[in-house]
């Protein structure tokens, strides 16, 4: 009867693995190639093998050690790539080195347990414990350090902690067993494992799958709002991020400024240097601003050479003095591509006003701002005048 329960679960977790494999591998190829997703695909490709060989072993040439030290070599290998792809995602250095060399020292100890000293707690438990490393090493790496984890990184996270706390478990039931097994603890691993392995196994494919749908849609909103030449917001990422900041700033009462500005004469460096040198221009701007602005404020570029900063709790004094900074250090920027072409830059500046309702308001405002830093000769900033004066221009008539 166990044989046959042994049977089943190694079965179902040889295709289980085998299509989370290939989901992760369909991952990978078809949506941009993280190399997280290629790194767990081979994880599960690794551990279908593994229960494949576990169940050959344990059906075919039960007692034989060689497949079943491959077994735990497979093991060994799998629960490696999920912390490589953990520490992929993070941005974080994988350790090949240090991974190789704890995985050999673990696959020596294991061999050794099942050849030159046969122990059956001390093989089995060594395994169990490298895996629960592993994945603990693997949930520090994936949770955020400076922010709070998505839904689908909890969820994740959640598995992995199951994971490594049910191989917890399975080592100390493993090292309490003894070196044969046969004080009746063995079959309670084996229970234990018939029991919690599959769904705890199917469990983290599925959050692991679910955290690459998180990310996939998480670029795609990032496409739809970041301008693809600068990598700074688009307008629609800006007016989305501006609703939020200025209805924050009604409901405490905190200043909230905001900034229009534009490279001079954008027309006669495409007209003069040709249109990528216009592109290089542009992005070399952003960068400039982007080194200058703080985290929380927002940047964006609004269409052509025109950008937009939005520049959280501050005064339209404080923003005049960041812009007067970005101005000033902006007329040393060379392109080395391109010798002779400077930039400069015109702003105008408003701040969060009572009667502001919409985003466009203080917009507008700004706009005019920067309509008279041009007229009044460019390379400079100006601060918009009061609301009733926020009006469009109109012609004098002749």
């Amino acid at each position: 009867m166990m044989l046959s329960a042994v049977a089943v679960t190694f079965t179902v977790l040889t295709f289980t693995s085998a299509i989370l494999c290939i989901a992760m591998l369909l991952a990978w190829m078809h949506f941009g190639r993280r190399p997280y997703a290629l790194s767990w695909a081979l994880a599960y490709g690794c551990g279908m093998l593994q229960w494949a060989i576990n169940a050959t072993g344990n059906m075919v040439f039960k007692g034989h050690p060689v497949p079943l030290v491959v077994a735990s070599m497979l093991a060994i290998t799998s629960s490696s790539l999920v912390l490589i792809g953990c520490r992929q995602r993070a941005g974080l250095p994988e350790h090949y080195g240090r991974l190789i060399a704890s995985a050999g020292f673990t696959g020596a100890l294991i061999t050794s347990a099942y050849t030159l000293f046969p122990h059956y707690g001390l093989r089995v438990g060594v395994t169990n414990l490298y895996i629960a490393i592993m994945f603990l090493i693997a949930i520090k790496s994936l949770y955020p350090a400076n922010r709070r984890p998505s839904p689908p990184e909890i969820g994740l996270l959640v598995m992995l902690t199951v994971f490594a706390l049910f191989q917890i478990l399975l080592t100390t039931l493993s090292l309490s067993s003894g070196p044969s097994g046969a004080n009746g603890v063995a079959a309670t691993v084996r229970t234990v494992m018939i029991i919690g392995v599959p769904p705890i196994v199917i469990g983290t494919g599925i959050a692991a799958l679910f955290l690459l749908a998180g990310d996939l849609a998480e670029s795609v909103r990032h496409l739809a709002t970041r301008d693809s030449l600068t990598g700074v917001l688009n307008r629609r990422g800006l007016e989305q991020a501006a609703t939020s900041a200025l209805a924050s700033a009604r409901r405490r009462g905190r200043p909230l400024a905001l900034v229009i500005g534009d490279i001079d004469r954008f027309k006669s460096i495409n007209d003069r240097f040709g249109h990528l040198a216009g592109d290089q221009a542009l992005a070399a701007f952003a960068a400039h601003v982007q080194g200058v602005v703080r985290e929380e404020d927002m940047f964006a570029r609004l269409g052509g050479d025109e950008f937009c900063i939005i520049l959280v709790d501050a005064t339209e004094k404080q923003a005049m003095a960041t812009v007067e900074r970005i101005r000033a250090t902006l007329v040393g920027l060379e392109l080395p591509e391109y010798p002779g072409l400077t930039l400069s830059a015109s702003f105008g500046v408003t701040g969060f006003q009572p009667g502001d309702t919409c985003f466009s308001d203080m917009l507008r405002r700004a706009d005019l701002a920067l309509y008279d830093s041009k007229i009044g000769g460019r390379n400079r900033t100006t601060v918009a005048q009061p609301l009733v004066l926020a009006v469009a221009p109109t012609g004098t008539g002749g």
